[in-house]
């Protein structure tokens, strides 16, 4: 078949119909530059310059969210360009009545609104996604990471992660009257290891739903569900009002193949795999094993942030593996 667009084949997929080939996207962090649309925007324009990726996906730092609550971060010391948090305003019940509403035109997120604004313009008619993180996520931030069942069960807690929660919404929101064609919506405390599902199911999975029913409504045209980490509540994504799930499926249940069955993933890529340690013959057969146990109904995309110590080969060879199907 003739060859598509970015546009054409991303929403093609979505309603899947065929396309002349699986999309591709992938992403990175841009550590220290990330925090400011200024430095940000040229980063995110460069790349998709130079890899000409079916969707743009704006990769923040994990605690832009939270900023503007009081976090303060640093670098962390890894591969990835993450942030570590260093201080945080709720030590106790009584801090979280002092939160104060978000800003959406300045602070750390007004910088990622308009880094939509200047991506969009730079990068033409192909899909743009922000990634925006869940409310109990940016709630964790605000503790410095540690949401303990002590906490949660606080009325002060249930009362601010309503606020959080309209938040994370108004911002979702923002990010698309700037521009963005949809929502990357990261919930990274939906696994075991960070929440345990009972308080997921009370106080996670009402407020994702809320959410993501409100970036739907707004107009959202792409919302993806990223779950992370091992162990993933899949089931409750699966009910989320998404178009697509995104999730380590080398690393933890649904395998790819089953996953496709159940909705159209946002995976098929280890970011810890072939691109990382492999050569780009490796990236290719990864490729074409996703393309495979799918037939093709995927969008490729890794599991998560692929490292900064990829080699730029590695990445280029992605590419040319899905021109080449």
């Amino acid at each position: 078949m003739a060859r598509m667009t970015h546009r054409e084949r991303v929403y093609a997929t979505l309603r899947r119909q065929e396309t002349d080939r699986p999309p591709l996207t992938f992403w990175q962090h841009a550590p220290g530059r990330d925090l400011a649309a200024a430095s940000f925007a040229p980063v995110v324009i460069h790349f998709q310059r130079e890899y000409d990726l079916d969707i743009v996906k704006i990769t923040p730092s994990g605690s832009y969210q939270a900023i503007d609550y009081g976090v303060k971060t640093v670098l962390a010391r890894n591969d990835l360009g993450t942030t570590q948090i260093v201080e945080f305003p709720v030590h106790g019940p009584a801090d979280w009545a002092r939160l104060p509403t978000l800003p959406l035109t300045w602070g750390a997120v007004g910088e990622q609104v308009e880094t939509v604004r200047i991506v969009r313009e730079a990068v033409g008619d192909t899909p743009v996604l922000q990634t925006v993180f869940g409310p109990l996520t940016v709630a964790a931030r605000l503790v410095g990471n540690s949401l303990t069942r002590e906490i949660m069960e606080t009325p002060e807690f249930a009362a601010a992660l309503e606020q959080i929660a309209d938040d994370v919404a108004r911002t979702g929101v923002a990010m698309l009257e700037a521009g963005a064609d949809g929502i990357f919506y990261s919930s990274q405390h939906a696994h075991p290891a960070t929440m345990p599902r009972d308080l997921f199911d009370r106080f996670g999975d009402p407020w994702d739903r809320h959410v993501l029913t409100r970036l739907r409504e707004a107009g959202a045209r792409i919302l993806v569900a990223h779950a992370h980490g091992k162990g993933a509540y899949f089931d409750a994504a699966l009910r989320w009002p998404v178009d697509c799930i995104s999730w380590h499926d080398r690393e933890t249940p649904p395998r790819l193949a089953e996953g496709a069955a159940q909705t159209i993933p946002f995976a098929g890529l280890d970011q810890n795999g072939p691109a990382l340690h492999g050569a780009p013959d490796d990236v290719a057969n990864e490729v074409r094993q996703s393309i495979a146990a799918t037939g093709g109904r995927l969008i490729l995309a890794p599991g998560c942030t692929y490292p900064l110590t990829v080699p730029a080969a590695n990445l280029k060879a992605l590419r040319e593996a899905v021109d080449a199907v």
